[in-house]
């Protein structure tokens, strides 16, 4: 349980099905990551990726609505998180997307939370997981508001 961890980020948008959009983010070396994205329900797919100097670093580019990843920054600096939208059934699709920081490593609890519940649907993983998160994280109830139900 990381009782330091904090939301560092939060971003919302939308895109049209097929379209990214790049959000520039500052990390710390020696802190831990954990990277949230959820979309609308008219969404059954978008997906994450962090980036540095141009070099994928980690993605979550399952074809899945809930996109989920854990870092630790071993470097201080600029990073690039980019938000892709491969499938989109209206004109646009919203998302949001949550970036947390923390002293010590929890994404994969959280992931694992996300994954281990075949029987369930997208929404209820999600649910699961960032519940999961909620416990571990103080401050981290922000997160229900945003989750699809």
């Amino acid at each position: 349980e990381d009782r330091r961890a904090r939301l560092h980020e939060h971003f919302r948008g939308s895109l049209s099905q097929g379209e990214s959009k790049p959000q520039q983010i500052n990390l710390r070396a020696g802190k831990h990551y954990t990277f949230f994205a959820d979309c609308s329900r008219q969404c059954n797919n978008i997906d994450l990726t962090l980036l540095r100097d141009g070099r994928t670093l980690i993605a979550d580019t399952d074809p899945h609505a809930s996109p989920m990843f854990g870092w630790y920054a071993r470097q201080s600096g600029q990073y690039t998180l980019t938000i892709t939208m491969p499938h989109c059934i209206d004109r646009v699709c919203d998302y949001s997307i949550q970036v947390f920081e923390g002293s010590q490593k929890n994404s994969s609890r959280l992931i694992e939370a996300h994954t281990t519940c075949p029987d369930c649907t997208e929404a209820q993983q999600t649910v699961t997981a960032w519940n999961t998160f909620a416990t571990n994280f103080s401050g981290s109830l922000y997160l229900k508001g945003y989750l699809k139900t």
